[in-house]
């Protein structure tokens, strides 16, 4: 799946929050604390604006595309209780986000480059999908290489991160154990989560609209395809009945139940039909 590659300074400046925590970026914020762009917008979004801005916001922060996204709201909606905080702790219970809340990396960008490279464990087992959903017991590790170990304690020797009650984090032997799942509470991102379910809310009926609309094109396209062979049907066999149709040999005449007798009232012109 891709990721954003673009400049994570603008992002920050367009959202007003710091979504992206390398110093660049956090810097570009405090140096220029209003949206990017030569021409100013207007001061009052409307609804959509709010809930565009707020959809953004989750999407850059844990890295994700807006398919990605989707796909957690509908499986968010299909789980009980409240839409909006189980869509937050489906996207903190991935692997790159419990690599950064842990401390392993300073950024999610970072956390997700190690993941791809193989650097981490997960119960032992090593991964390479940074959007891998971690369970309660969960043991996260590095691979016993001497240049990984020696790369992830320079890293957390220059951060220092609020430790989250549930993750718990070794940093002598580099380990971190998922205590429980996550909850709303636990998030770090402050977010609208109403607006968001809304906006969300309009695509997915929007989607489901239009994959019917795509079925029923389909359904119409495959009848009218039937029809037409089976007039061509008739036209290359003229001398037989072929589903309730007469031919002859001026004209096709199509009938529903039984065959109707030829228009064309010629002597050269009779119906050929097998009973």
């Amino acid at each position: 799946m891709g990721r954003y590659t673009g400049p994570k300074g603008r992002v920050n400046r367009r959202l007003g929050v710091n979504v992206y925590e390398s110093n660049g970026a956090i810097k570009a914020l405090e140096r220029k604390e209003f949206p990017p762009g030569m021409h100013k917008r207007r001061k009052k979004p409307t609804n959509y604006g709010l809930g565009l801005a707020e959809k953004q916001k989750i999407k850059f922060y844990y890295g994700l595309r807006d398919r990605q996204l989707f796909r957690y709201f509908d499986k968010a909606r299909r789980m009980k209780g409240n839409t909006g905080a189980q869509l937050m702790i489906l996207c903190e219970r991935r692997l790159d986000n419990v690599v950064r809340r842990a401390g392993f990396a300073a950024t999610r960008p970072q956390a997700r480059q190690g993941i791809v490279h193989r650097h981490f464990q997960v119960n032992g087992v090593t991964v390479s999908k940074p959007g891998m959903m971690v369970r309660a017991g969960d043991v996260i590790s590095l691979r016993k290489r001497p240049n990984v170990t020696k790369l992830y304690k320079g890293i957390g020797e220059n951060i220092t991160l609020p430790q989250t009650e549930w993750i718990n984090f070794d940093q002598a032997t580099m380990t971190a154990i998922v205590r429980s799942i996550p909850t709303f509470e636990d998030v770090g991102l402050q977010v609208d989560i109403n607006s968001v379910v809304a906006f969300l809310s309009r695509w997915s009926d929007a989607q489901q609209r239009r994959t019917h609309e795509r079925r029923l094109s389909f359904e119409s396209a495959f009848f009218i395809g039937l029809f037409n062979w089976r007039v061509g049907a008739a036209i290359h066999y003229p001398s037989r009945q072929i589903c309730g149709m007469a031919t002859c040999w001026n004209e096709v005449v199509v009938t529903v139940n039984r065959p109707t007798p030829c228009p064309v009232a010629s002597p050269e012109c009779s119906l050929i039909s097998e009973k």
